[in-house]
């Protein structure tokens, strides 16, 4: 667990949770810009610390261990970015980022997603979006032409009609037959 994790178990700030570390009173592992702490072991290492800072009675090898300088402390290690440097992962280890395992299921997932991506366009269930705006804009464009023509058609017969319900027929069946030409192919 991290140290602010660590803090509000215990019940302090993340400041004595970092002094603590400092001061080598609990040990922690160093990852980035933040520190992994096993809380079990933690534990026990302050533990011992508070009990003698309380003023409980101490044994001769506690003593001996108060007279003597503080144990130094833990050995860190810093995670290094990759050679690019600018990548946005690295930079997330580096400020204490995700962990090692989140890390592998992002990739996972992200390989999973591509994988099923790649699938649906092999099954021809997935365009690219230009494929579909150029095909839309075809059709429009056909749909277009099919209804221009109309009046073309039509032009003579409604000249010579004086019924509008006639006119008004004549129309709706010279649409309705450029849209099953249209549906048709």
């Amino acid at each position: 667990m991290n140290a602010q994790q660590y803090a509000d178990r215990i019940g302090v700030s993340k400041m004595r949770v970092s002094q603590y570390i400092k001061e080598g009173r609990i040990s922690a592992v160093r990852v980035g810009r933040s520190y992994e702490i096993d809380p079990e072991l933690a534990d026990q290492q302050l533990k011992g610390s508070v009990s003698q800072r309380n003023g409980q009675a101490k044994s001769a090898p506690a003593k001996a261990a108060a007279a003597s300088p503080p144990p130094a402390p833990p050995p860190t290690r810093t995670l290094i970015p990759s050679a690019g440097g600018k990548n946005s992962q690295s930079q997330a280890l580096m400020k204490g980022g995700p962990t090692m395992a989140e890390a592998q299921r992002a990739r996972e997932v992200y390989r999973a997603e591509r994988e099923r991506l790649a699938l649906l366009r092999e099954k021809e269930e997935l365009l690219p979006a230009e494929a579909v705006k150029k095909e839309a804009f075809n059709l429009a464009k056909t749909i277009r032409e099919a209804l221009l023509n109309i009046p073309d058609r039509v032009a003579n017969q409604f000249a010579a009609e004086t019924d509008p319900q006639a006119v008004h027929l004549l129309l709706t069946g010279e649409i309705s037959q450029a849209l099953e030409q249209l549906a048709n192919g």
